[in-house]
């Protein structure tokens, strides 16, 4: 009988986390769903960890204007003209602009539109990988992460595997 190993993490807004210039690692903090072993999160970093094997990998990441003063409520007050992002699904042992990613997300925006991954991988070997986002230089005013009105019930970025 084969068993189809399949995943899903998210990053939960357990606190306030401004982004900074360049890539920003998704630190996947719950674990949504999981079976068997193919699949692991470590909690701490965010990277996941791939059995040899073909996956079936879909993600989702955004991003959003906050401002902890004014914003304190709860509202989000969008930019007028918001920078462009994606997300990146890349190996950990790869730096993130030496070689070719994984697979690039769909452009979003500064605006909580979400960047969206959908790809396949052939793991021949043990691999690990991270999901990243990035919006460019102009980073003042993003977050990724909003922990506000007491609620951690937010998520800013989920990753779900199946091995197939």
């Amino acid at each position: 009988m084969m068993h189809h190993d399949c995943a899903v993490f998210a990053e939960y807004s357990d606190s306030d986390k401004p982004m900074t210039a360049g890539a920003n690692t998704r630190v996947f903090n719950r674990v949504e769903v999981e079976s068997a072993g193919a699949i692991r999160l470590d909690l701490e970093t965010g990277t996941v960890s791939l059995a040899p094997g073909m996956y079936h990998i879909t993600a989702s990441s955004i991003v959003t204007p906050y401002d902890p003063v004014t914003d304190a409520d709860g509202r989000v007050s969008p930019q007028a003209r918001p920078y462009g992002g994606y997300c990146r699904l890349r190996y950990l042992d790869k730096p993130a602009r030496e070689d070719p990613p994984i697979a690039l997300g769909t452009i979003g925006n500064a605006n909580m539109i979400p960047s969206l991954v959908d790809t396949f991988l052939r793991a021949d070997h043990p691999v690990e990988i991270v999901l990243e986002h990035q919006c460019g230089e102009h980073v003042e005013g993003l977050y990724l992460q909003v922990a506000v009105t007491g609620s951690a019930d937010h998520v800013f970025a989920r990753i779900a595997i199946q091995r197939l």
